[in-house]
């Protein structure tokens, strides 16, 4: 006797795990206020009843790491634009006295 319910759900499971990872993301998050919004959101969902608690604890980490990573790479960023800045600086002293040294 040959069971053909079992793989028609597994199938019908399969197209549905496939069209949701064609899905695009809600929003970036490439900023610490977008992370900190998408917090204060699922928060919300979870209190609303629309997200299982569950799945928001599987998500926190996620977004802390996210936060962690976006405030590291803007840290990096401000460092590299202050040290541009500084080379110029020191670049145009340095022209300013060599000029300034001749007669």
């Amino acid at each position: 006797m040959l069971n053909i319910q079992p793989e028609t759900k597994r199938l019908s499971w399969a197209g549905s795990v496939a069209r949701k990872k064609s899905r695009r993301p809600a929003g970036v998050l490439d900023k610490g206020s977008a992370v900190r919004d998408a917090v204060e959101k699922l928060i919300a969902d979870v209190y609303a009843g629309r997200l299982h608690p569950r799945v928001a604890a599987g998500l926190a980490p996620l977004l802390s790491l996210q936060l962690r990573a976006v405030e590291a790479t803007d840290l990096e960023w401000r460092i590299d634009t202050i040290e541009k800045l500084l080379a110029k600086a020191a670049e145009a002293e340095r022209k300013r006295t060599r000029g300034s040294a001749r007669p």
